[in-house]
């Protein structure tokens, strides 16, 4: 992690990830506070009993709140979106910020 006076965007990863269904979520990207934007987004799901494994690294939405990400360019109509919802902002700072369970969307 970049400290905040460096005026970096933080390197956040995911820990890993466990749905109810036994799938779970991994990956990473970057977040710079400073212009709250995304890049490098690089997601995966494996599959469990309710949802196939995917692959997500398209950016629909996101803030210091949340994250949308559509399936890899080029996935065809109809592809699948998750939306991660952080329990607080996300910062330049670091640290760790957990994701409100109940707030994934598919």
């Amino acid at each position: 992690m970049h400290p905040a006076s460096s005026g970096c965007p933080a390197y956040l990863v995911c820990a890993r990830y466990a749905f109810g269904d036994g799938g779970t979520l991994t990956g990473s990207f970057v977040y710079d506070a400073n212009t709250d934007s995304y890049s490098n987004i690089a997601l995966v799901t494996t599959a469990g009993t309710d949802l196939a494994g995917y692959t997500y690294g398209v950016l629909t939405n996101g803030g210091a709140l949340t994250l949308g990400v559509l399936q890899t360019a080029g996935a065809p109509v109809g592809s699948h979106f998750i939306q991660l919802e952080f329990v607080s902002a996300l910062t330049n700072a670091g640290g760790t910020v957990s994701l409100s369970a109940s707030k994934f969307q598919f």
